[in-house]
């Protein structure tokens, strides 16, 4: 008698907190549904497609303001999707992780790198492609996306140098476009905390797109500031050689030259 009471109440209790589970996890779900539409990561969207590829687990940390946990998670799928080359998996699990940590400069420096340098010489390299033409479509089309992502991570994180020095490089050696890289290396320079030889970038690209006027102005204004000539940081030595050279090349009027 006394352990069928006992097995009844076990039986109650269990059926107690089934119930009890199954409201949490009905209340659970709704408030996803319901966060659904009003929750957004600078533009994106946690929708089903979302919850599908985290998994129940992540979505929970998610709401539950674990954002880094999860961006750190999502971080370690680009990894695996990068090793597979699943490109455009790659591209919006990236896509996920600066969303859910824009502040993380190496989510966007790295994600960056992934589309334009792995995924860009992958697909140009694809000889499961016949057509040439298609895999030089495929390249570029690669070396875009990555041209977006370092773009809005350079915009979401304007003290950040890298960024927008990754981002001249990208104009430099995978577009050959010297005056965006110029403006670029310009930006990444008077970044905080960028290293001083980046200021001469600007200067190198500019010669590079041909257009020695705009790349002797850039070393002027350099050698003008108010600085210590002998510090060997600053390259004193190699800006008075390109000043001398383009000052000749240019044809300056000797009253105009800083060396006449």
């Amino acid at each position: 008698m006394t352990f069928t009471l006992h097995r009844h109440k076990t039986a109650v209790y269990l059926a107690l907190l089934l119930a009890a589970w199954g409201s949490l996890k009905v209340y659970w779900e709704t408030a996803i549904e319901r966060r659904e539409e009003i929750l957004k990561f600078h533009g994106y969207t946690i929708n089903r497609s979302l919850r599908d590829q985290l998994g129940q687990g992540m979505m929970l940390g998610l709401l539950s303001g674990f954002r880094g946990v999860v961006a750190d998670f999502t971080w370690l799928m680009v990894t695996g999707a990068w090793q597979d080359k699943q490109w455009f998996r790659v591209k919006s699990l990236i896509d996920l992780s600066v969303t859910l940590q824009p502040r993380f400069v190496p989510f966007w420096d790295l994600g960056g790198w992934h589309l334009a340098w792995n995924a860009s010489v992958d697909r140009r390299n694809n000889h499961d492609e016949p057509n040439p033409l298609r895999r030089i479509k495929e390249e570029r089309y690669w070396i875009r996306e990555g041209e977006k992502v370092y773009r809005r991570g350079a915009l979401s994180n304007p003290d950040s140098y890298e960024l927008w020095r990754s981002l001249a490089m990208l104009y430099e050696q995978k577009l050959q476009d010297y005056r965006q890289a110029a403006e670029c290396f310009a930006r990444a320079a008077a970044a905080p905390g960028a290293p001083i030889f980046l200021e001469r970038f600007p200067a190198y690209m500019y010669e590079k797109a041909g257009d020695d006027q705009a790349a002797y102005e850039v070393y002027k204004r350099l050698w003008l500031l108010p600085r210590d000539r002998k510090n060997i940081q600053y390259a004193y030595d190699k800006i008075e050689e390109k000043i001398r050279l383009l000052e000749k090349k240019l044809k300056v009027p000797r009253e105009k030259r800083i060396f006449p």
